[in-house]
């Protein structure tokens, strides 16, 4: 390969272009792939985890308390303690923590689960942001109730920012975000679509998310497009207009994120029959006569839309919305739905008819195995995650983590598109689709020329086997011997270090 001024010239055998070359770098035995990326990436998320109070270790309920506990211990006394990857499957008690639980300390606490879609407050969380019996749920959330009305401290969905916008945590900075990113050129990443809040963010880390990302965005390792978290027209609009003053290259503005539903894990998909375990259908956070204005406003400014739909219900009124645009002038390739998890055979084939892209994550399969079909049925599982189904109808895909919800790692996710974690075999890719998914797939996310097309920007991750060729369970392991961004070798000597 050809490089010259951070883009690439030729591709061809090195007898042909070497003389053309001042110097050269060789990787004896090494594989070259397409820069791998996430199309769907939280950063501050990602930050948090490393860097706060994360919950992933807890087996139980007082593991989950003596861990806020600890973590309260290391703070002010009024400090509010936010925590995360809560999960409840792996807890012995099977449920999240009530406000009653968590008043063992007595600052605000906020514990997030895994998904970001539920969270455990405390009594002292509720009262700084009003909450008590007399509440009534949010549009899009709800408060868990006991027997007599009152909150018991479980947040869902829209509930939750009620809490979140009041804890002053700003416990994520922007050096401690460049400081953690440093580690993801080691994971092979060379790009990444940034879903970003212009205020606080889902994990209430940070009190402007893109405020602080602009005042490092010159340092950012790794190359981010940013969707922009809001419901509002004239918040995205300023928020796109400050990211077009930063002079920086390492951050552009690539449209609008919203939410249409929650999650499988916290059954609050939005579903069209109830989930098999529970007598619910989930949340419909919003319909198309509410996303249609910022949609439309994503599209005027020279963005994309992309909306996060889970259940099947979802999935459906999302297509209703990007028909909608279609209809209106929009350009399909510029709308995307995130996630896609689970559908029926013709939301598939509509999915191809509109000809829009969706952004998938593997590694969800493997996380879920041990709830998935108590949750969904059989039927519904074998359609869910149906990432084969999408690539046989010509539904464009591009692969992400959604970390902090999954390891960052694009080859963590090629393996889990490959093997499924032994859920099934008809969903299953091959290696090459698998790879398509975090190169070709995550450059058509992100509006990127296609991988080492001439004048494409020279960055590609080079691996010490073929992750087309070798065994699905050895792509997680595979090294990274190098990555190139923009044409410059970046620093893989220390990878990021995820707590699975």
């Amino acid at each position: 390969m050809l490089i010259d001024w951070g883009k690439v010239v030729a591709v061809g055998w090195a007898s042909e272009l070497e003389h053309l070359a001042s110097r050269h770098e060789r990787y004896p035995g090494a594989v070259i792939v397409p820069g791998l990326g996430d199309a769907h990436f939280h950063p501050f998320g990602f930050t948090g985890t490393l860097t706060g109070l994360t919950l992933r270790g807890s087996r139980s309920l007082n593991d989950v308390v003596e861990a806020v506990v600890e973590y309260a211990s290391q703070q002010s006394p009024t400090a509010p303690v936010v925590g995360n990857r809560l999960d409840e499957q792996f807890l012995a008690e099977g449920r999240l923590p009530t406000r009653a639980e968590l008043d063992a300390v007595s600052a605000p606490v906020l514990l997030f689960r895994v998904c970001g879609h539920v969270a455990s407050a405390n009594s002292a969380a509720l009262e700084l942001a009003g909450i008590g019996p007399d509440t009534p749920d949010p549009s899009g959330g709800s408060f868990d109730r006991d027997s007599s009305g009152a909150p018991t401290g479980i947040l869902r969905e829209k509930a939750i920012t009620l809490v979140s916008r009041v804890l002053a945590t700003g416990s994520i900075g922007p050096e401690q975000l460049i400081a953690k990113m440093r580690g993801l050129p080691g994971l092979g990443m060379t790009r990444l679509g940034a879903m970003v809040s212009p205020g606080k963010g889902l994990w209430a880390g940070s009190g402007d998310e893109l405020g602080d990302l602009l005042s490092v965005a010159p340092d950012l390792p790794v190359p981010m497009w940013v969707l922009i978290d809001t419901e509002k027209p004239d918040v995205l609009e300023q928020a796109a207009q400050r990211l077009s003053q930063s002079t920086s290259a390492q951050l552009s503005f690539l449209g609008v994120k919203l939410f249409a539903d929650g999650a499988l894990g916290g059954r609050t998909a939005a579903m069209r029959e109830p989930f098999s375990d529970q007598e619910t259908l989930g949340t419909l956070r919003l319909s198309v006569a509410d996303m249609l204005p910022v949609a439309e406003r994503s599209l005027a400014l020279g963005g994309m839309v992309a909306v996060h739909a889970i259940g099947d219900a979802a999935n459906h009124e999302v297509m209703d919305l990007m028909e909608t645009l279609i209809y209106k002038g929009a350009d399909p390739r510029d709308l995307r739905i995130e996630h896609a998890s689970v559908l029926t055979q013709p939301d598939v084939e509509r999915m191809a008819d509109l000809g829009i892209l969706a952004t998938v994550q593997p590694a969800f399969v493997a996380s879920e195995l041990g709830w998935l079909e108590d949750r969904l049925g059989p039927e519904r599982t074998e359609m869910t995650y149906a990432i084969k189904s999408l690539l046989d109808a010509g539904v464009r895909l591009g692969g992400s983590s959604d970390c902090p919800v999954e390891p960052p790692s694009p080859l963590w996710g090629m393996r889990w598109a490959r093997d499924r974690a032994g859920l099934g075999t008809a969903q299953q890719v091959d290696g090459g689709a698998a790879l398509g998914l975090f190169t070709d797939g995550v450059h058509d996310a992100l509006r990127l020329p296609t991988p080492f097309s001439d004048g494409a920007p020279a960055s590609f991750t080079i691996l010490g086997d073929d992750p087309v060729t070798c065994e699905a369970k050895a792509v997680s392991d595979l090294e990274v011997v190098a990555t190139w961004i923009d044409g410059e070798a970046m620093d893989v000597s220390q990878p990021t270090e995820w707590p699975i």
